[in-house]
């Protein structure tokens, strides 16, 4: 700065800074949009719009023709390096200087910067999305009453003086945008300046000046807000210093974040520097700032805040400011003229988060339930914060411990862990933990639950001491029935013995309780639960059990036999106070009562309708008591199942059984005249089927037995011949056979023809034959003369179909299954067996092209042509182009005709490249084919020129600004000419020009070229001054604007490796 200024440390405030940072407000939105006192102006919007087209210095097309006048909105039609002889001056109000349209890499200025004085009649201007790189003096300049100015998204670098310099000028926004490596100072705002805002830049390398803010070297008082400094960035400013305010100077420095990679603490005390009367011993270096939320290097040991003078901020439009740490994210993911240059890419390559913005993990709260049981495994939701200004963007370790005090030492219990998503700043994230409480951990009483978040030492924080957080839980006796032994099954009114264990598994000892026993329905107790008894249970220490037997006796009227629960309930009276009340029962299986079920059944396979059979069945009671007599029903259904539809057709009486028991017969039963239409049945054998005997289980008591009953008319063979033309006499056999159980009556089989193997609406009846009467497994063969229509339909595979009892005048067991087919193929198929055609030719020329054309159908078919088409895919499509045809004469079955024909290619048949000769069988769709898709036979063909680079001559050294030549050999390798084309050369950081920060340095015209002809040149190319030293590539590509169309687009490239030293 121009005044310079006493370096002064500023001494640590831990506890201010940190709880500063705690309550910094929500984090608002960085969009990248240009606020503050300047951000009010139109720029151009509301003038005409100005084209660059040059990258010229001056003239009609330039950049500074397009500002030499204002009411202008400027625009770029073009890319690259402007190089300035003398400064750019801004000539006139309201204008927008906008170098976010100018195609990839964008606009840079070179050697002189961009000045901007209201001496010119200059306000009302926006500069947007521009470089300014090595300027003599100042990169960017705003002075002499300039006002209402924006800097939107800008990068300026190397500048001999000032990379920004604001003077007497009001009303300035400088946004988005990056200063590095100014060999003065990164930017001044002097001498009568007010109102300016600078929010979301970059100062990167600037050894001073980040910026230097001040009135004049007298000190005079602003009268207004000098400065309004939020959200910035400043990197390492060496051995000088960050932000300086002296001299008058007025102003908010607010959520800025500052670092020195010298980490000294010099370095980051002098972050911010504001003069209060005493640098140099000054009196008149007197400034007033208010400042708040700066973060310098390692917050915890520097608060730069208290530096600022002032309680309260000086008025400034309204602005979302942001934490620092978060708001220095945003400025180097979207600070400077996007897409980024070489410059600003090692500039922010350097710049590393400061220690400032690590986080702090926090237990925030811990929610157990009041008390736990022993051995139970129970949920703890447990809220994490990061109360840092940073954001967590790991996962982290959360461990749950279980101690007798409320700090974590050497007895506590690990319980249980869970992972931690990553956590924003000041935001908290809820996890549940599944804590298992041991068994045995120690007297009962109170303890803690402790959660420890950042268990691991996963996440650098800024307090390392403040993880744990703390509850309390209760945990005491518990009493529970760990098994219960009782008989499967039991008669009421028996006497049984239930065994059972009671366990404490509680952490203290318990007094003296009862065990006690019920019947019940439920596995639960409840009101309707019958006492049986009880025993009891002496005291039992932590971890303790008392296993004993009970004599019990099932009530005589307990209820309906079934299932019933023998329920043993530890504590059953209800004396001894526990930590869960809930988990006291358990509960054992009993069944009582007898149980009805049908062990086997047997009976014929089929039967004659109005027939007796005899049906086999055994009965036995499955129970665990006595079942009186009852009454075993036989039903015919037409499922498994008994329901309304089934018929009865005979019963058989049941003596009373035994638990355990079986009773065996044969019942002989009839199948009714009229059970109902042919087909598949079920004899059902029915225990207890009027439900007198209440059971165990009331739905076991059915047992099915298929049968069948009735004809069943099916076509075990069919014999057709495998093609026939229309209109001709096919002969057809088939053997119709009665595999049902029944006879049948005669009956007759029709034939259809079909274009599927069923017989739907399309199908055509074709003729019949009769069948005679059958006897159950009879067979009856025949064969029938049938006519294939001549106006059938379309050529193709039909399907000749014959089905037995095809009037359906039989019943029949099975009504699916009277049908069989042959496949038979109908009428000619025309393909292209083989085409050949010169592998390449000229646009216009004349070709012979063969091919084989054969009837693969099932009948001869007339005389046909076979057509030929250039076509861009190996198929016709309606847009392909005629070239001929050939005759075909008629053809039998299995036939085929070759021949040549002389084509002429189109001379404008389209751009050069691959095409395909089609040949077309068939091509005048004469003919009805079975396959209509597979006329067509392709063919490739070359078409035009094919330009290639043969070879470059450059030198493997290059220094960085210096001018070589360059020697090139291009290439038509195609068989047609080439027309006019250009061959550019990139510099390039890959193989490949089309990288976007790929360089242009040359471009040559490539004449018209014949078929095989060559053409060498040589040319001057310059590497641009300032290339860092490396590996690069000189990527030469011919053809490189796309005018003349090639054979194959995809080898117009080459590339060279140079050394730039």
């Amino acid at each position: 700065m121009d005044d310079t200024c006493t370096r002064r440390s500023v001494g640590a405030a831990l506890l201010l800074l940190l709880a500063a940072l705690l309550a910094a407000p929500p984090t608002a939105a960085a969009d990248g949009s240009c606020q503050g006192f300047g951000s009010g102006t139109p720029g151009g919007s509301g003038g005409s719009v100005y084209h660059v087209t040059t990258l010229a210095d001056s003239g009609p097309g330039s950049l500074r023709d397009a500002v030499s006048q204002g009411n202008r909105l400027v625009v770029f039609d073009v890319a690259g390096d402007i190089v300035l002889s003398d400064y750019l001056y801004v000539q006139g109000a309201f204008i927008t200087i906008d170098g976010t349209t100018a195609p990839p890499p964008g606009i840079t200025l070179r050697n002189r910067g961009l000045i901007i004085r209201g001496s010119r009649g200059a306000h009302d201007v926006i500069v947007r999305g521009i470089r300014v790189r090595d300027s003599a003096l100042d990169g960017i300049q705003i002075a002499y009453g300039a006002r209402n100015v924006v800097v939107d998204h800008v990068s300026v670098a190397g500048s001999g003086d000032g990379n920004l310099d604001i003077s007497d000028s009001t009303d300035v926004t400088v946004c988005w945008s990056v200063f590095a490596d100014a060999v003065s100072h990164g930017m001044s705002i002097k001498w009568s300046v007010a109102r300016v805002s600078l929010h979301d830049n970059l100062f990167v390398g600037n050894i001073a000046g980040n910026p230097n803010a001040f009135i004049d070297s007298l000190g005079t008082p602003a009268a207004d807000t000098t400065l309004d400094m939020r959200n910035n960035m400043v990197w390492h400013w060496g051995n000088g210093w960050g932000t300086a305010v002296h001299h008058g100077a007025t102003g908010n420095v607010v959520a800025n974040l500052y670092y020195s990679k010298n980490s000294l603490p010099d370095d980051q005390a002098n972050a911010l520097i504001v003069c209060r009367g005493d640098c140099n011993g000054d009196p008149a270096s007197l400034a007033r700032v208010y400042t708040e939320g700066n973060v310098s290097g390692d917050a915890l040991a520097f608060d730069i805040n208290t530096e600022g003078n002032e309680p309260a901020p000086f008025p400034a439009p309204a602005f979302p400011t942001r934490p620092a740490c978060p708001a220095g994210h945003a400025v180097l993911s979207g600070a400077g003229a996007r897409p980024l240059d070489a410059v600003d890419a090692a500039a922010l390559a350097t710049v590393t988060m400061p220690p400032a913005c690590i986080v702090d993990l926090v237990v925030a709260s811990v929610s157990p339930p009041p008390s736990a049981s022993p051995g139970s495994t129970v949920g703890v939701p447990v809220g994490v914060r990061n109360r840092g200004p940073g954001n967590v963007t790991e996962p982290s370790t959360l461990r749950l411990y279980l101690s007798v005090s409320p700090a974590l030492d050497g007895t506590a219990i690990e319980v249980g862990t869970a992972t931690v998503p990553p956590i924003p700043a000041l935001e908290t994230a809820v996890v549940t933990v599944s804590a298992a409480i041991p068994g045995g951990a120690g007297a009962a009483g109170t303890y803690y639950l402790l959660a420890v978040a950042d268990a691991d030492e996963d996440t650098v924080e800024a307090l390392e001491t403040n993880n744990v957080g703390a509850a309390q839980i209760r945990i005491g006796p518990d009493l529970v029935v760990d098994a219960i032994g009782a008989p499967a099954s039991a008669a009421p009114g028996a006497t049984i013995t239930v065994s059972d264990t009671t366990r404490n598994r509680g952490l203290g000892p318990v007094k003296g309780s009862v065990t006690r026993f019920y019947l019940s329905t439920l596995v639960t107790l409840d009101g309707s639960a019958i006492p049986l008894g009880e025993r009891a249970v002496p005291p039992l220490d932590a971890g303790a059990v008392s296993s004993g037997s009970t004599t019990l006796v099932v009530p005589a009227t307990a209820g309906s036999a079934g299932t019933y629960y023998i329920l043993a309930v530890a504590d059953g009276g209800s004396a001894v106070a526990e930590m869960e009340e809930g988990n006291n029962v358990r509960a054992a299986r009993i069944s009582i009562g007898p149980d009805f079920v049908v062990d086997v059944l047997t009976a014929p396979a089929s039967a004659v309708a109005g027939t007796a059979i005899d049906v086999t069945d055994t009965v036995r009671n499955r129970g665990v008591g006595p079942a009186p007599a009852t009454t075993i029903t036989y039903y015919l259904s037409t499922t498994t199942a008994l329901d309304g539809s089934a018929v009865v057709i005979g019963s058989r009486a049941v003596a009373a059984l035994a638990a355990g028991a079986t009773s065996t017969a044969t019942t002989s039963v009839s199948i009714p005249a009229t059970a109902g239409a042919a087909g598949t049945y079920y004899v059902l054998a029915v225990a207890d089927a009027p439900g007198a005997v209440p059971e165990l289980l009331e739905t076991n008591n059915t047992r099915a037995w298929r049968i069948s009953i009735g004809p069943d008319l099916v076509v075990d063979l069919l014999g057709a011949p495998l093609s026939a033309a229309p209109g001709a006499s096919i002969d057809v056999s088939d053997t119709v056979r009665n595999r049902g159980v029944g006879p049948v009556g005669a009956s007759v089989v029709h034939y259809y023809l079909s274009t599927t193997a069923t017989v739907d609406a399309t199908a055509v009846l074709l003729g019949s034959r009769p069948v005679p009467a059958l006897a159950p497994a009879a067979t009856h063969s025949g064969s029938a003369t049938l006519t294939i229509p001549a106006s059938a339909g379309a050529a193709g595979t039909y399907y000749v179909l014959a089905v037995a009892d095809g009037d359906g005048r039989a019943t029949e067991m099975d009504e699916t299954n009277n049908l069989r087919a042959a496949s038979i193929r109908v009428w000619p198929d025309l393909v292209v067996d083989a085409v050949t055609a010169p592998a390449s030719a000229v646009a216009g020329a004349s070709i012979i092209v063969s091919d084989t054309t054969r009837n693969r159908g099932g009948s001869a078919v007339g005389a046909t042509r076979t057509r030929f088409y250039l076509s861009t895919i190996p198929g016709w499509v309606p847009w392909a182009t005629e070239l001929g045809a050939r005759d075909v004469p008629a053809l039998a079955a299995g036939g085929s005709s070759a021949g040549s024909v002389t084509l002429t290619l189109p001379a404008s048949a389209g751009e050069f490249g691959t095409y395909y000769i089609v040949a077309v069988a068939d091509g005048d769709r004469l003919m009805s084919e079975p396959d209509e898709v597979n006329n067509e036979r392709a063919v490739r063909i070359l078409i035009g020129p094919d330009l290639v680079i043969d070879t470059v001559v450059v030198p493997s050294t290059i220094g960085a600004g210096e001018t070589v030549t360059v020697t090139d050999t291009v290439r038509n390798r195609g068989i047609g000419p080439s027309g006019p084309a250009v061959l550019r050369f990139y510099l390039s950081t890959r193989k490949t020009a089309e990288d976007f920060l790929a360089i242009p340095l040359a471009v040559r015209a490539i004449s018209p070229l014949a078929a095989g002809a060559t053409e060498s040149a040589a040319t001057t190319i310059t590497i641009p001054t300032g290339t860092p030293p490396g590996t690069r590539y000189l990527v030469v590509v011919v053809d490189a604007d796309r005018t003349v169309p090639e054979t194959n687009e995809d080898n117009n490239s080459k590339y060279w490796t140079i050394t730039i030293p």
